[in-house]
Order: C-alpha cells, then structure tokens, then sequence
C-alpha cells in the first residue's frame, strides 16, 4: 500500500470561546463562537505494517508499539491517538505504521489535541474506503461527535466543539448552537485575509492547562453563579454583534467588539492572564498593536496580537529580537487535506 497522508489546520479562536461546552450554550441566550483556521497545521502518515501497529510523534520525539490489535494499550504514552486507532480501527485490518507531526507547540491553546485526533479519524475512516473495507465517505459531523467523545474519556473534564469545525472547514468560522445540532457558518474568505494581514501568532513559551480553566467556569454556570453567567451573556451579546460586523465586512467594527469579548474574557476570570503574556502584551502594545488575547482557555500557550497591517512585519522582527516564538500563522483554507505517496 501507498503511503497516505492527511494535513489538517489548527485555529485561532476569535470570540466566543467556553460557550462551545454543551449545555452552557442551551443555558446563555444567543451563543456563538467565531474562529479562524490557521496554518499552524499537523501532519498524519500511515502506511501497513506486516508485523506490528506503532505510532511515532516526531514533534513529541515519542514512539509506542503492540505487537497486535488485541494488545494495544491506551493507557500509556500517545494514549489520546491510540484511542483513535482502538475506536476507528479493528483486528480484521491491517496492522498499521503512523507517524504524526504537529506544529503547534504543546499546550498552545490552538485546540492542536484535538485537530490531530480528527485528522488520524479521518485518515483512518478515510483508509477503511481506500482499502476496500467501506464504501462512504467519512461523516464529518459524526467524527466529530465521536472525537469529542473520545477526549471527555481523556481528560475527564467537558470539552467544547470548536477546536474540531477548523480543522474540518478551515478558514473563518462562526458556529452557533441550535437545538439538536451544530451549525458551523464557513465565512468568506476575503474578509479571513484581511484578518490574516493584521494577525501575528506569538507563542508565550508557557504551557496552559485549558481542561481545568474550563472546568472551573463550567462548574460556576451550574452553580448558578451569576457574576459569571452574566458575564458569559455579555461575551455571547458581543460576540454576536462581531458576527454582524462579518456579514457586513467590516473589519473594523469586528476588531472593536473581539477586543471588547477579549476585556469580558479578563474580568470572567483573572487567571487567563500571566505575568508572561501580560508582558507580550504591553511589549506588543509598545510596537502598534490594537489589541491582544491568549488563544483558548489562558494561563499561557499562543497570543494573537493584531497590529495595523502597515506595522505588523516591523512588529514581526521586533518580537523575535525580543526572544519571543514568532509563529506568524496563515488562515488556512479547505481543511483536512488527503494525498498519497507515489
């Protein structure tokens, strides 16, 4: 068999972010959540394997191995993946060799777990047609609904869905929360462009812990704690009015009220914010940029910091001789991309 090879983007997360965690957005009048797929991108090769099934992160420097489908153990080293091949794949199958390769830096807030654990779903949902042992297409919104699953089990804390919608659309993203289902409203990518031309990714070089942030603000919606429900009813009014200014192309208004959903995000919860990223702040602040915020649920991991186009690659240069990790990121279009080996 060829080697396959799927690539799927990463995200920024815009506004909106926590209310993605069901039920919160049944509980908070109105949700959104707005993103932007990023080129920050992860990268899965497979190919059979006559003696046994293994895995190797090159970015992680890990590797695991079992000698059959029976033996294989999720409880051990890149135990989020082989979760994937032990839902996904089967002892009828061949034994397989894969390799993963992510960009993003480990706990960077881009939703970068998740992504790569969609990416090996479809790779292997994907296989199953290619080898013969399906003849659909992979359900995209199934896969989803099964790796969200599949992460809940992993990390035993709520997980929301907007880290997967990039990966499986790219570009610019606003979903809402319908009863019964996700609507995921893929934007134009014009206006994604735009936003690209004033967006810097920067990593902080500090790690976050998203799982227990969330977790923290889940627990208090359902305690009823209303300083935090009436600050998340806040985020999702002015989240959706940075919808509006999407329809409506305006670039400008839409930076005001991210930056206004960033300020409610602050006063939700105080931990969001260290010592680290509050100092990329203010040195970014120092170079021109309008605003900036911590990707995903803070404590560390990546900023996007907006600058006026005209002043983002000075910015750019001036971050780096700072010693700061300039990522630079894209918006990525198209989502998870398939291909083979010649």
């Amino acid at each position: 068999m060829k080697e396959t090879i799927t690539t799927a983007p990463t995200r920024v997360d815009l506004a909106g972010g926590t209310l993605d965690l069901w039920p919160i957005h049944h509980v908070i009048p109105d949700c959104k959540t707005i993103n932007l797929a990023i080129d920050t991108f992860n990268k899965i090769k497979i190919h059979t394997d006559e003696e046994k099934f293994s895995i190797v992160s090159e970015d992680l420097k890990l590797s695991t191995s079992f000698p059959d489908y029976p033996s294989i153990n999720v409880d051990g080293d890149l135990n989020l993946l082989w979760r994937v091949v032990k839902h996904f794949w089967s002892d009828r199958l061949p034994k397989l060799h894969i390799t993963s390769h992510a960009l993003s830096p480990a706990g960077a807030g881009l939703g970068g777990s998740s992504s790569l654990a969609l990416n090996l779903a479809f790779h292997l949902s994907k296989l199953k047609k290619h080898l013969g042992h399906e003849t659909d297409e992979p359900d995209m919104y199934q896969l989803v609904k099964t790796i969200k699953d599949i992460e809940v089990t992993q990390i035993h804390a709520p997980t929301g869905e907007q880290d997967y919608w990039a990966p499986v659309h790219g570009g610019l993203n606003i979903i809402t929360y319908p009863p019964g289902k996700t609507h995921i409203q893929n934007c134009s990518d014009e206006f994604a462009k735009e936003l690209e031309s004033m967006m810097l990714t920067v990593y902080s070089g500090q790690s976050r812990a998203s799982a227990m942030n969330n977790w923290i603000l889940y627990k208090s919606v359902f305690e009823k704690n209303m300083e935090v429900i009436d600050q998340f009813t806040k985020i999702a009014e002015v989240t959706s009015k940075a919808a509006d200014a999407i329809e409506s192309k305006d670039l400008d208004t839409f930076i005001q009220h991210t930056r206004k959903e960033w300020q409610y995000r602050c006063q939700l919860f105080p931990g969001i914010q260290t010592e680290i990223t509050k100092k990329l702040t203010f040195d970014a602040k120092e170079l021109g940029s309008i605003y900036s915020r911590i990707c995903g649920a803070g404590g560390g991991g990546v900023m996007a910091l907006f600058f006026p186009p005209h002043k983002k690659q000075k910015a750019l240069g001036r971050l780096e001789a700072k010693g700061y990790k300039v990522l630079n990121s894209k918006a990525a279009f198209g989502g998870i991309q398939w291909s083979e080996n010649s």
